[in-house]
């Protein structure tokens, strides 16, 4: 298994296999289409990644600035979005997080599935990486402007939980800071449990691909936490 790092430097393809198999209710689809800030506003996109959520909401905005600190991810991001990413809707950048800055006020602040990493990686205690990320929202966001961070809460569990007590902490402290959880059901759908092995797997590691073949089935359950403000 190699280490996430490893594959958002180097195995996109490897990755999009896992994320196009994620939500198969379209519940982070749907939540997103209920916010009006999308409609025709800018949106500041930190951790973008391959674009997983940049394609459920690009076609709503007059303008996307999209971060992410991996070129090799936004590189994808950019081959599947050519038409945008050759015109006035969509700004790709490459940055780290605290670095996020776009060029205008953003009517909304999306992220997902990065500032987890951040606070994991960085020596700074859970609170404090709140704060740090928390000031790059509200530098971005025009007054009124909304935040929508994805997070996780556990994939092949049966109840929605921090997977890691560090991140547990983090939620902690973002909910301090005035951010609101929601939870979300996003499981994975694959062909048949093979594939979810195989593609599990090499996301989560061997013996996690094992679990899902023995459990034999094609669905793999997952939570997510949508924390906004």
């Amino acid at each position: 298994m190699p280490s996430m790092t490893e594959i958002y430097e180097r195995h996109s393809a490897r990755y999009d296999e896992l994320v196009d198999r994620e939500d198969a209710a379209g519940s982070i689809a749907a939540r997103l289409a209920a916010e009006p800030g999308f409609d025709g506003g800018v949106v500041c996109e930190a951790g973008a990644g391959t674009g997983r959520l940049t394609r459920l909401y690009l076609g709503r905005t007059r303008r996307a600035y999209v971060f992410d600190r991996s070129g090799h991810m936004l590189e994808a991001l950019a081959a599947k979005l050519p038409e945008a990413a050759g015109g006035n809707r969509l700004r790709i950048t490459r940055a780290e997080h605290l670095e996020v800055a776009p060029p205008e006020p953003a009517a909304v602040f999306l992220e997902g599935w990065s500032f987890g990493h951040f606070a994991m990686e960085r020596p700074e205690e859970p609170a404090e990486a709140a704060g740090l990320l928390d000031a790059v929202v509200r530098r971005a966001l025009a007054p009124g402007g909304r935040a929508l961070l994805f997070e996780t809460l556990g994939t092949g569990v049966e109840e929605p939980a921090a997977p890691h007590p560090r991140l547990a902490a983090f939620y902690r402290a973002l909910e301090a800071l005035g951010y609101r959880r929601e939870v979300l059901r996003t499981d994975y759908l694959f062909p048949d449990p093979g594939e979810a092995a195989r593609v599990c797997g090499f996301f989560f590691g061997e013996a996690f691909g094992r679990a899902v073949l023995a459990a034999g089935s094609a669905r793999v359950r997952e939570f997510t936490g949508l924390w906004a403000r």
